[in-house]
């Protein structure tokens, strides 16, 4: 499908963007995606782990991105 959507300049399915069956994320994006899923801001997150709100953003950012998603309401889904 990735070879054949290749051959269309950029076109996407919704097959496409769902996430692969197997997604690796770090021990740490899990616990800050799990955090996100369950309606904690991303202050509170950096306050709970003890860590920069800045690395919390970029910590989602990474996760949203290896899952497919750009919305937090659908990591619940998702993990």
């Amino acid at each position: 499908a990735a070879w054949h959507a290749g051959l269309c300049q950029g076109a996407r399915t919704p097959a496409m963007s769902q996430p692969e069956e197997h997604v690796d994320l770090t021990e740490r994006e899990r616990e800050i995606a799990t955090l996100a899923a369950a309606g904690r801001s991303n202050a509170e997150i950096a306050k709970r782990l003890a860590i920069s709100h800045r690395t919390v953003e970029t910590h989602l950012y990474r996760v949203f991105k290896k899952l497919g998603v750009g919305k937090r309401e659908r990591l619940a889904d998702l993990l």
